[in-house]
């Protein structure tokens, strides 16, 4: 029995407490019990209406994330190690003198990839704000100068470089507004069914998120993210009563 029916089989008790009724005068055409089950029958007899809905919205990256990953030298696993420690120095070094500011920079602990071969790996996050990055020919051409001197610092500094992967800094807030908009447009189809049997939505009883996507939008060819805009998509079923 859900809430409802537990409500509902509450006020009926209630009420006939009030009234005093009592299953055990014989003058009673209907129990208690009889009660109850009609009004739990006439409760599962409410129209339903189950509609789909998908939403996409579209907002600017807020920064730029891109990966150094350096094999450490191989042989001993300890003198390996020990030498991560002395990557940072160098690297911003590097990134000072070409005035390269990132607005963080993270170091991963040591990976050790082989035992057997004593060889070990180590990724470095390194991360730059989108302001000013953005917009017109003078965005498009910083955002194209900072990757061709990542991909510059990688070549001269033996870095494997990936990247540049375009984030946001609050995917929550974005998600939130998807999964809005996917069940304003489960709300348009439930109420076309509505309209048709001559009734009105009067509630949602259940909503169910199917699905998140990231940068795959079901209404263009256009491939995501851009510089200037990241997609996400929600899916919805939502679960209406007539």
């Amino acid at each position: 029995m859900n809430q409802r029916s537990r409500y509902t089989l509450c006020t009926l008790l209630a009420f006939l407490s009030l009234t005093g009724f009592s299953p055990t005068i014989a003058s009673q055409e209907r129990d208690v019990a009889g009660v109850i089950r009609d009004a739990l029958a006439a409760e599962s007899e409410t129209a339903h209406v189950v509609s789909d809905g998908v939403g996409t919205v579209y907002v600017p990256p807020s920064h730029v994330r891109f990966w150094l990953h350096y094999e450490l030298p191989v042989g001993d696993l300890e003198t390996g190690l020990v030498a991560s420690t002395a990557l940072e120095v160098p690297l911003r070094a590097y990134l000072g003198a070409r005035e390269l500011r990132p607005s963080s920079l993270e170091i991963d602990p040591p990976h050790v990839a082989s035992l057997e071969e004593s060889r070990s790996t180590i990724a470095i996050a390194l991360s730059f704000s989108m302001a000013g990055l953005v917009g017109g020919e003078v965005g498009a051409a910083k955002f194209g100068n900072l990757c061709e001197s990542i991909k510059l610092l990688g070549q001269d500094l033996g870095y494997t470089v990936s990247g540049p992967h375009l984030e946001i800094a609050e995917s929550a807030a974005v998600i939130k507004d998807a999964v809005q908009v996917a069940t304003e447009q489960a709300y348009i189809g439930a109420s076309g069914v509505a309209a048709a049997l001559n009734g009105a939505v009067r509630e949602v009883e259940r909503v169910t998120i199917q699905g998140i996507e990231w940068n795959n939008p079901p209404d263009t060819e256009a491939s995501y993210p851009t510089i200037e805009l990241i997609a996400c998509t929600a899916r919805v079923q939502v679960t209406y009563k007539l």
